[in-house]
This record gives structure tokens, sequence and C-alpha cells, in this order.
């Protein structure tokens, strides 16, 4: 699947020739675009996404380019996978994340599958973290991810939470990360499954963890869901804790299994979401 999903992303941006109401796209930026995946080197698409000069008139045109087929980050060995909503970085404040996490995260790993990744790169989808180097908090997404972790796998949280340090364990060993939307956003869009993420997601890949978390709720339906993972429902709206002032507002799980994989679907995870420490809890139990 790897080796196919770079050429994959090169026909997709060569068949873009629009973006919101049919208004067309600049082509010396998709020109661009294609010069760019069309090399197999890091260091030369590096030098060529630092030379881009993009027409202020073209700059809300960037996200369309984002790769609709990356498959995330973190161990691919791990037994938990965590679905999110979209990775939460604004592209045009943070150009960087958008080129290592979107645009060449399918050569990253078919270089890595190759053996031909060199590990001085600033970059490494198995562990975002040598780049995000700072301290995580636990109210963020990868903090309420190190939580469920610390809970199923009986860790040391604050070493999953600590700043960076080359010899220190990460979170990302233990798990593997993607998203349902390819395009990042800083705020969440609402649904947004493509029918080029959904063929992904449905790929075996995927179907190799035994555990799946899908802190996405509102964007997938349920019959999605099985059909995307081959599982059965088994509890809706299941209850793991309560929040509010009161405590009369439920938090929920729906609870999908097959023969080889449970599937876990949720309320965004992140402190926004009023996730609580019991929730997180039941959770990990859940996965343990």
């Amino acid at each position: 699947m790897i080796a196919e999903l770079e050429e994959k992303y090169r026909t997709y941006i060569e068949n873009i020739n629009s973006y919101k109401k049919d208004r067309p796209i600049d082509p010396v930026l998709k020109r661009d675009f294609i010069k760019l995946l069309e090399s197999e080197q890091l260091d030369t698409r590096e030098k060529l996404w630092e030379s881009f000069n993009v027409n202020i008139n073209s700059m809300s045109q960037i996200p369309v380019f984002a790769n609709p087929y990356f498959l995330g980050f973190g161990n691919p060995g791990a037994d938990i996978l965590f679905i999110g909503k979209e990775k939460a970085f604004d592209i045009y404040k943070s150009p960087k994340s958008f080129f290592y996490e979107s645009l060449n995260n399918t050569l990253q790993w078919k270089l890595i599958k190759e053996d031909k990744f060199d590990k001085n790169n600033i970059f490494d989808p198995r562990n975002p973290r040598k780049y995000h180097t700072k301290k995580i908090k636990s109210i963020h997404t990868w903090g309420k991810y190190a939580q469920i972790i610390s809970g199923a796998k009986t860790l040391n949280l604050k070493e999953l939470l600590a700043e960076y340090k080359p010899e220190q364990d990460s979170l990302f060993n233990h798990c593997f990360l993607t998203e349902i939307n390819h395009i990042p956003s800083r705020y969440s869009n609402g649904h947004s499954l493509t029918q080029e993420r959904k063929s992904l997601l449905k790929d075996p890949f995927y179907k190799r963890f035994k555990n799946v978390v899908i802190g996405a709720k509102g964007y997938l339906k349920n019959s999605e869901i099985e059909e995307i993972f081959d599982v059965k429902l088994i509890k809706e709206n299941e209850v793991i804790d309560s929040k509010g002032k009161l405590g009369n507002k439920n938090i929920v799980i729906n609870l999908f299994k097959s023969t080889k994989q449970q599937v876990i679907y949720c309320q965004q995870l992140s402190g926004a979401s009023g996730w609580t420490n019991e929730a997180i809890g039941n959770l990990a139990k859940l996965i343990k």
C-alpha cells in the first residue's frame, strides 16, 4: 500500500482544478506542488518548499493541497490506534508543520519501509516528539492519549508528558495516530470524510490494531464505522462518567467489536470536551 500512496497523492493534485464554489486553482501554485511531489528526496523537497512564492490571492488555496493519503504517526506495530478529527494547527501560521506532517507523510513512510530514511531528519513520523519537544499539557489531545496509554499499560504518565529527551519513553512507542479529516485546522471544520480518506481507513493496515479509539463524535455515523472497520455496534451511549456542576451531563461512548478488534467512538479527547479523570480511567480499563 505505502508504495502506491505517493503516486495517488500526485494524481490527486494533478486532478484538482477548482476550490470553493468552482473557483479555479492557481496553475502556478499547482505546478509548484506537483514539482515538489515529484522528488523523493526530503531535503530537495524542503528547498522547494522554502522557495515557494505564493501569490497573496492564492494563499487561501493552500489547504486544498493537503495530503488525503497521509497514514499517521507513531508505532505501526502498537495495539492502540487513536483517530482524531483533524490535526489541530493553522496551516498559515505553521507552514513547516503542514510540510512535515501532511505533504511529506507518505514519502517518509515509504523511505522508512525501504530503509532509506535518514534518522537525522528533523521530523520522524514514528516519533513526532523529536520535533514537538515541549512538555505536553494533560488537557490537550496528546495529553489525553498519554493518560489513556498510562492507565492501559501501567506506564509513568509524567515521563510520557515530559519535555522530550531521546532516551526516554515516548507515548508514540505505544500507539499510532491518524485523523478523519486530512486538512489540518486549528478549529474543527465539521464532518469531512472524503472518499480518498474513507478508502484509506478501510485498508487492512488499520485493522491490525486491537483497540481503536475514535475521538470524533459527530464526524462519523455508526454505519460508517461498521463499514470501515468490519465491526458491529455492541453498546450505544454507554455512560462512563458524568460531568458538569450538577453531574447531570453524561460522558458516553459507542462500542463496536469484531473477533479481532474493539472500536470505541467518543467525544474529542481534549480538555475542552469536559473529560474527567474517571472517564479517562474507564476508557483505559476497556483497552486494558
